[in-house]
């Protein structure tokens, strides 16, 4: 796909805002059964304050015209009604919403339809005006080189479908891109100067674990399985976060088993770590109190709650040890469940 760039102000159009020109030449438009073109007009919207807030990134707005719709449609007005795009600059210059970018896309064909994501006769993920075609000018540096500031993580925003059809719309960003802007927000690079000398004691765990696991019954028997396990600081530092799933991914197409995760940080007026383990499979919730150890960590549940002790030992690095123990009918204390770790040296 190709792109030419052609910012300019709409004369018909009062405007505090600008309309950039656009054409996107779509390669999955080339050859279309019905001959239409590849290369389609788009008009970018930039609000009022684009210019002059240059480190500002703002939210996107997709308008797609309906049934029998076409790009120009936009320009339509009467003696005491405005077009859309001035309606829509209005809005913003009156602070009635947030400002963004709207992007208004061409997608109609000869016969009054339009040229949407997976529309008939074309190939899957086809279409001129779709996100498909537009999102490259969207995205940001340095993923992706982009003309337009939005948010780091956004492909896309809103669908606004005009009357007389429902056009269809990814919404906005591509599943990859949603997983990548979902670790943006959720991940750190390093916990907060201000809590690191409280969440070292997680250090050791940062990085990707391959897991035997053994299952104890009170009867004496066990079974065994793997597991992996994930460990990353998160929510801008504060915390880590975990994620652990048994059996491994290689071996679910037999065991769905359990995929969960757990949340951990530093409460200064407990004095200790908190930390919730969620099991969506068995449906646990499973909030401790963690402290550090002579080499490792411990979590015990919290007063009121089945009595649970989960322990990291061991930690060197580059494998670590943990239990789980709960008491048995005796009241003795019961080990539930053993995992032996190593560390994925390519993760």
């Amino acid at each position: 796909m190709t792109t030419e760039n052609r910012p300019a102000r709409i004369p018909a159009l009062q405007l505090d805002g600008t309309v950039h020109l656009e054409e996107l030449d779509s390669q999955l438009l080339r050859g279309n059964p019905l001959s239409d073109p590849s290369v389609r007009p788009v008009w970018v919207y930039t609000p009022p304050s684009y210019g002059s807030d240059l480190h500002r990134r703002y939210p996107t707005v997709y308008v797609l015209p309906g049934y029998n719709g076409h790009l120009s449609m936009w320009l339509t007005h009467g003696p005491f009604r405005a077009t859309v795009p001035e309606m829509i600059d209005r809005r913003f210059r009156d602070h009635d919403v947030p400002e963004a970018i709207v992007v208004y896309l061409e997608a109609s064909t000869r016969y009054g339809g339009s040229q949407y994501l997976d529309s008939p006769g074309l190939p899957s993920r086809g279409g001129g005006g779709g996100t498909a075609a537009i999102s490259p000018l969207l995205r940001t540096v340095p993923r992706r080189a982009c003309r337009y500031r939005v948010p780091v993580s956004a492909g896309g925003g809103l669908a606004v479908p005009a009357a007389g059809g429902e056009p269809g719309m990814n919404a906005g960003m591509e599943p990859g891109e949603a997983r990548a802007a979902l670790a943006e927000l959720l991940l750190a690079e390093q916990p907060r100067p201000e809590l690191a000398h409280h969440l070292a004691v997680f250090a050791p765990l940062i990085g990707s674990w391959q897991l035997r696991v053994l299952n104890y019954e009170r009867d004496g028997t066990h079974s065994e399985t793997d597991a992996e396990w994930a460990f990353g600081w998160a929510l801008d530092g504060r915390a880590l976060v975990d994620v652990w799933l048994s059996p491994s991914r290689t071996r679910r197409a037999h065991d769905d088993g359990e995929w969960g995760m757990s949340v951990r940080f530093w409460d200064d007026k407990a004095g200790a770590f908190r930390s919730t383990w969620h099991g969506p499979a068995r449906g646990w919730v499973v909030p401790f109190l963690a402290s550090a150890t002579s080499d490792g960590i411990v979590l015990e549940t919290l007063p009121g709650q089945p009595w649970r002790r989960w322990v990291f030992s061991d930690l060197t690095g580059i494998a670590f040890r943990w239990r789980a123990e709960e008491h048995g009918p005796d009241g003795q204390v019961f080990v539930r469940q053993r995992f032996d770790a190593q560390r994925n040296s390519s993760r």
